[in-house]
């Protein structure tokens, strides 16, 4: 039997939605969409990438508390990463995405082994 969950509860569920399950995979790309975005965004980057990327796309509760939302989305991403067999992983966000990626990075990465990759496209011109 599975687990029974209130409406409330469903609501202020996180996920990480594994777009292509690759088993052999050498690295998890975790993807955090912009503000009114969907793991939907994030759909083609399969076929896009690397047989050697599996891609996970977090899916947002309809949370307004940020601090919440930051939680739950750290809770989702730290058990989507941490699956067997465990791979390194990245993460990658897009605008408020990428906001969101930074505030939950320190407890996805508690040794302080991050290393970070930035570019803003409008400032390179």
């Amino acid at each position: 039997m599975g687990v029974v969950v209130s409406k409330e509860q469903e609501e202020r569920m996180a996920q990480v939605i594994c777009l292509r399950p690759r088993p052999q995979a050498r690295v998890r790309l975790v993807c955090f969409s912009h503000a009114g975005a969907t793991e939907a965004a994030f759909a083609s980057w399969p076929d896009r990438l690397s047989g050697d990327i599996e891609v996970g796309a977090v899916r947002k509760p309809p949370l307004a508390d940020y601090q919440e939302l930051t939680e739950v989305l750290t809770d989702a991403v730290l058990a989507y990463v941490s699956q067997t067999p465990r791979v390194p992983f990245a993460l990658f966000g897009h605008s408020l995405g990428s906001l969101q990626l930074h505030t939950g990075a320190a407890a996805l990465v508690p040794t302080g082994d991050l290393r970070w990759a930035a570019r803003c496209g409008h400032f390179d011109r």
